[in-house]
């Protein structure tokens, strides 16, 4: 198959959606969606800045993250 990576769609899980969220910065993906969502790995491990790179990676594809009530504030819709 000949497929070109940005003709897909891409999931994440926890940690998961940290890898996702820097595929679609790097315009891997066509768009992401994402559960329970954890990108403190950017700035924890990295360095980076989390909101950042989830700022840049919206621009490039339409990313729909799926929050819990536990997750962080910064990842939840403003009210």
């Amino acid at each position: 198959y000949n497929i070109n990576s940005s003709d897909v769609c891409v999931a994440g899980f926890c940690w998961g959606v940290w890898a996702m969220t820097k595929a679609c910065e790097m315009k891997l993906f066509r768009c992401a969606v994402g559960f329970h969502p954890s990108i403190k790995i950017e700035s924890m491990v990295f360095g980076g800045d989390q909101e950042a790179i989830t700022k840049k990676a919206a621009d490039n594809a339409p990313i729909l993250l799926c929050v819990a009530g536990n997750d962080l504030d910064n990842l939840k819709p403003s009210q």
